[in-house]
């Protein structure tokens, strides 16, 4: 059975639309049913000779992004494999001790201390593999990406919306949408707004990149009345959209990261137009007038300072309640890392370190450190962060050297850059980059970068 390019296309945009829908694939169970879907559809994208051949051409063209990329997926599952006591015991002593303490008897050791939990991180990030695999072979001309990139704009809109109008009506739980915490705050379909906040990031970055590469194509030439008819005029509308609904979670690490990434984005306006005032300036400009003018209506001139004052969020109680606070879980999360500093605790092993090692109270317990960096320092240890320092540095290589051989637009390495960054500052105070659907829309952005398509 051999489908066609568009409704292959269809089929990817109505998975990443699921993921972001159903609690943004943030269980086990969900991880496996993704899995599924994104491994059906690589099949299925196999039996047209033409992406099979793109799919190829993909790995040849790009393998010195996709070695480092399988490094990091065989470190992982080493994580999981039993080795004997016996042999290896000396080898993994934290985790012979930790065996000891609990007086398991156990013939076999692991890297992770949950290797259930690491299973499904494996198949979360085969998801991610497919995503870079195809996205090029799907996505390899200009209306492609300019389609994608719409998408996600629509998408982020829909979702700020929704979760607007939610909050409206009093944040009701249901047997779809489960509001334990957060009431006073938007957070739609995605349990923590934090989370929600960066999903909604990705999407308004989307839909800028979109803004840039449209004007780019046409060579910097728009007037204000050809800017009005064309596409530019709707991602416009979804970013206000957007911007409203990360207005509305109350996250200030969110809002702190949103308005850094438009200043940066800003800045690298006038780098590659040479003009002070050009559409994505005018853009902006107009989103930041009507962010300030609505918090200062809705919130109050008071809240202004406070909503960005990311700084707060260092000590603030993580619940609401109990004594748990990010600078706590920063120091716990440091002290694993020093503890399983070779080869780490495991991914998605954090949730298991916390009931073995921390105090808890209340009954209440932290699955996330609620710093990416930390997390990932500690589930991956040094071994496997040089890893994915390799797979990052070699992503940006491989951007820039197709730029420089005219395969890809200076664009995408500049707000790319831009887009990590923020991501980064953001990770200071945040688990986003843990949360699968967020990982597939980032990938998928990224994935553009390894994509052949005309640069003019």
């Amino acid at each position: 059975m051999r489908i066609s390019r568009n409704y292959l296309q269809i089929i990817f945009y109505l998975i990443l639309v699921l993921s972001s829908i159903f609690r943004a694939a943030n269980t086990n169970l969900l991880i496996q049913f993704f899995f599924i879907g994104f491994a059906s559809f690589f099949l299925l994208c196999n039996f047209n000779k033409n992406i099979s051949s793109e799919i190829k051409y993909n790995f040849r063209k790009n393998k010195f992004f996709f070695i480092p990329l399988f490094l990091v997926l065989i470190y992982t599952i080493i994580q999981i494999i039993p080795f004997p006591i016996e042999t290896f015991g000396q080898y993994f002593s934290i985790h012979l001790e930790l065996i000891n303490n609990l007086e398991l008897s156990k013939k076999f050791i692991t890297i992770s201390v949950d290797p259930s939990n690491t299973y499904f991180q494996i198949l979360n990030f085969l998801n991610l593999i497919i995503i870079f695999s195809l996205v090029p072979a799907l996505f390899n001309k200009n209306k492609d990406i300019m389609n994608l990139l719409l998408l996600f704009g629509i998408i982020g809109a829909f979702h700020a919306f929704f979760a607007t109008y939610w909050l409206l009506i009093g944040n009701p739980s249901n047997a779809f949408i489960i509001k334990e915490f957060y009431l006073n705050a938007a957070s739609g379909f995605f349990i923590n707004r934090s989370n929600f906040s960066i999903f909604l990031l990705l999407c308004a970055f989307a839909s800028l990149y979109f803004i840039n590469f449209y004007i780019k194509l046409n060579n910097f030439k728009l007037n204000f009345l050809e800017q009005l008819n064309s596409p530019i005029i709707y991602q416009r509308f979804f970013i206000l959209f957007i911007t409203i609904g990360i207005v509305m979670t109350l996250s200030r690490a969110g809002n702190f990261s949103y308005i850094l990434m438009l200043n940066l984005i800003i800045l690298s306006s006038f780098f590659i137009t040479k003009k002070i005032f050009n559409p994505v300036f005018n853009t902006i400009a107009l989103i930041l007038i009507i962010d300030i003018a609505f918090i200062g209506f809705y919130f109050g001139g008071s809240q202004l300072i406070d909503r960005y004052s990311i700084v707060n969020d260092f000590t603030t109680s993580l619940d609401g309640t109990s004594s748990y606070t990010r600078l706590t879980m920063f120091y716990f999360g440091l002290e694993k890392f020093k503890e399983f500093f070779l080869f780490g605790y495991g991914v998605g092993g954090f949730e298991q370190i916390f009931k073995l090692f921390y105090n808890i109270r209340h009954g209440i317990y932290s699955n996330h450190v609620h710093n990416d960096i930390i997390e990932f320092l500690g589930e991956f240890g040094v071994i496997g962060s040089l890893l994915l320092t390799y797979l990052l540095i070699s992503y940006f290589v491989l951007t820039v050297r197709r730029v420089k051989k005219k395969e890809l637009t200076i664009l995408h390495p500049i707000l790319i850059l831009i887009l990590f960054s923020t991501l980064l500052v953001n990770s200071m105070v945040d688990f986003s980059l843990h949360i699968p659907a967020i990982q597939y829309f980032l990938c998928t952005l990224a994935a553009i970068g390894l994509t052949k398509f005309k640069t003019k």
